[in-house]
């Protein structure tokens, strides 16, 4: 979301980071390791050098799952529905919020889907608060 104006960022929340990246993030690592006559310390050193920022930001405020902050925020309320398998081969899974709706997401696989179904919930939440919200001032 770093890049992303305030409306594109729903749009974010379908996108997938290929597996391939995250393997050529861990090759290098390995890689690092191996080089270094398997020095934790060397792959860190560089691993820290070009995430810094990134590892700030996060450790600052640790960021929850969007599925356990739906499920903190409405314990009695969110039920997840059976995951269905489309014809694409892509899983969809909704989130049934009594009184307040039912939100999917669509993703490669059932906890993608699953997450996605929760940050749509979530930001209907959000938005449903903050409009209470403002017409209490």
């Amino acid at each position: 979301y770093y890049f992303m104006e305030e409306d594109e960022c729903e749009a974010a929340e379908d996108i997938e980071v290929p597996k391939a990246l995250g393997d050529v993030f861990e090759s290098v690592a390995g890689a690092i390791f191996l080089d270094s006559g398997a020095s934790l310390d060397a792959v860190w050193a560089v691993y820290h050098n070009m995430m810094a920022a990134e590892i700030e930001q996060f450790s600052g405020v640790v960021p929850k799952s969007p599925i356990r902050e739906l499920l903190e925020m409405e314990p009695e309320t969110a039920k997840f529905g059976k995951p269905e398998r489309l014809v694409d081969g892509k899983v969809r899974v909704s989130v049934e919020i009594f009184g307040k709706g039912s939100f999917s997401g669509v993703g490669r696989n059932y906890r993608i889907a699953k997450s996605t179904a929760a940050k749509r919930a979530l930001r209907h939440l959000k938005k449903m608060q903050m409009m209470a919200n403002q017409s209490n001032l």
